[in-house]
Parts: C-alpha cells; structure tokens; sequence
C-alpha cells in the first residue's frame, strides 16, 4: 500500500518529473541572469575607467535592446514557473 500522497495544480501531478523540469528552467534562468549581471559589470568597469567608447558602440549596436529582452524574458520564464506551482485562484 503506497502512502504517499499526491499532489495536483490544476489536473497536473507534481511529481519528481515535474519538478525536474521547472528546476532546469530555474536553473537556465540563472544562467542567463549571470551572463546578464556579467555583461552590466563589464560595462560598468569600462565606463569608470574612461572607455566611453564601448558604452557608445553597446548602445549604438542595440545593445540596450538585446539586454532588456534579456531581462524581459527572465522575467516570463520566473513568472511562468510560478503559474505552474502557485495558479491563480479562478
């Protein structure tokens, strides 16, 4: 007799294989979020050591853009983690 209870969001069992995923994406998140705070460290050092000039190529090479897709969908990824374990109540 199995005692383990099971438990379901939404029709969906949370089980080891479930939780597997959305660790993996949590941990993908993490990735992308260092390579983030990397990319802003980086910039950050060059501009308080006078190179204005990488600063300028960044943004003038839309990388303002690409970062704040970046952080844009972190931000998806995180919410969407939290919709499959917490669902809003209908």
């Amino acid at each position: 007799m199995n005692n383990e209870k099971v438990v379901k969001i939404d029709g969906v069992e949370i089980d080891s294989t479930f939780l597997m995923k959305k660790a993996l994406t949590l941990t993908a998140v993490a990735t992308q979020t260092s390579l983030l705070i990397r990319l802003l460290e980086g910039l950050e050092f060059d501009c308080k050591h006078g190179g204005g000039l990488n600063l300028e190529h960044f943004i003038e090479t839309n990388g303002l853009s690409e970062l704040t897709e970046g952080l844009t969908h972190i931000k998806e990824q995180v919410q969407e983690i939290s919709d499959a374990i917490c669902p809003d109540p209908d």
